[in-house]
């Protein structure tokens, strides 16, 4: 700022006050960067200029208001001060300003700009979209957003435009109080418009018939595809997801192509242990996923893409704090030693969440001797207990035992 006032008399090239205004546009500072753009004289140079140097600097203008608190409000101004200089946006442009307006949850604004720009020009590309249609927390996405991406990505086939579709619209449905059952017919139905169904039948999901082949689905939306139906199926025989369990280490060991990367991915194991920990007689399947985990897959399961072996992840801590949680909650402490010795062994360090739910157990179980083991582990080793925690080892009945101990 001090070096941009006192070169400010001199003659210097516009690109270089172009330079000083991505520079405060990146930093947030838009006042400072509106007035270097200012400075790019001679009157109407920034007008007749066009290339990515001036467009980049818009960009990190557009989107750099956005580290202030409340900058967004000043976004028309900022808007409406750099086409006084008879500057024409470019669809990187307007995407700042739809991207800007999506991360301030004003989906009618970035649609109203969309609109301008199919009606006006410039064209809205994939990158468009792709903002719009980006999975966002705490979202109040209205359908119409959906919609365009729907009319999007059937126009151009897209199959990136298509998933985020699929995600987009599996979000807008979960923060709907219906059953896992609807959520996952309407998703199907969703799903089926773009992608190819063989993947789905592969894993006995559903029976595509005679449809046509289309786009092949990311492992992203067959993960989803495949959470929402296990969740579907929650309440029904648990032998069900077993089956379908058991399928999918086939089709993996198989090295099918699309089905076989997706257990590279952490959440589908989570989401299978998810629900064999629900019930004591599927505890065994539990350390049967760990095995498989653990135990290297044929030389047969290739990732047929990146042609290399598929490579399962080693359990991540979620992993074995659901395990140990599990068995301490159906009252197997032993078990759930057993699982964190062997957590041990892999040179994995146990964490805060992994020692609180043994010392919860023993506590529910009243094993005054192995609650007092593991408090001196605690101790030791600088962990933190939950206040859950703390108020399980309140209702032990042998209180002066216990008091004796700490």
């Amino acid at each position: 700022k001090t070096l941009v006032d006192k070169v400010s008399t001199s003659r210097i090239r516009w690109k270089t006050y172009l330079q000083f205004a991505s520079h405060f546009g990146k930093a947030g500072l838009s006042q400072d960067a509106l007035d270097a753009l200012d400075r790019a004289t001679p009157k109407g140079v920034i007008a007749s200029q066009r290339g990515p140097e001036l467009e980049a600097t818009i960009c990190h203008i557009l989107r750099g208001v956005m580290q202030s608190p409340g900058g967004y409000h000043d976004v028309g101004e900022i808007s409406s001060r750099i086409l006084r200089r008879g500057v024409q946006f470019t669809t990187r442009n307007y995407n700042m300003i739809i991207w800007n307006a999506c991360d301030a949850g004003d989906y009618a604004t970035a649609l109203r700009i969309l609109n301008t720009m199919k009606q006006r020009g410039p064209e809205p590309n994939i990158y468009t979209y792709r903002i719009l249609l980006h999975p966002r927390r705490a979202d109040n996405r209205p359908v119409e957003v959906i919609q365009e991406g729907v009319n999007y990505a059937k126009a151009a086939s897209s199959p990136e435009i298509a998933s985020l579709v699929v995600q987009t619209s599996w979000q807008y449905m979960d923060n709907l109080s219906s059953s896992f059952g609807y959520h996952f017919t309407r998703l199907f139905n969703i799903y089926r418009e773009f992608f190819d169904l063989r993947f789905l039948e592969k894993l006995e999901i559903l029976n595509s018939g005679n449809e046509l082949q289309k786009l092949m689905p990311s492992r992203t939306v067959l993960c989803l595809m495949l959470m929402v139906y296990i969740r579907s199926k929650r309440n029904r025989n648990p032998e069900h997801i077993w089956h379908l369990y058991t399928n999918l280490k086939h089709l993996t060991k198989a090295g099918d192509p699309v089905i076989a990367p997706m257990v590279e991915s952490h959440h589908v194991w989570a989401m299978f242990l998810h629900e064999f920990i629900r019930h004591p007689e599927t505890l065994n399947w539990c350390l049967t996923l760990l095995k498989d985990m653990l135990t290297p897959l044929p030389s047969s399961a290739t990732h047929h893409t990146a042609q290399r072996p598929i490579r399962i992840p080693p359990p991540a801590p979620i992993i074995w704090q659901l395990l140990i949680s599990a068995f301490m909650r159906h009252r197997q402490p032993e078990a759930a030693r057993k699982v964190l010795d062997m957590m041990i062994s892999r040179n994995v360090e146990p964490e805060d969440a992994h020692w609180d739910s043994m010392l919860r157990g023993y506590a529910k179980a009243q094993d005054l001797d192995r609650v007092a083991e593991t408090l001196r582990i605690v101790e030791r080793g600088g962990f933190r207990v939950s206040t859950e925690t703390t108020g399980m080892l309140s209702r032990i009945r042998q209180k002066e035992r216990l008091m004796t101990y700490l």
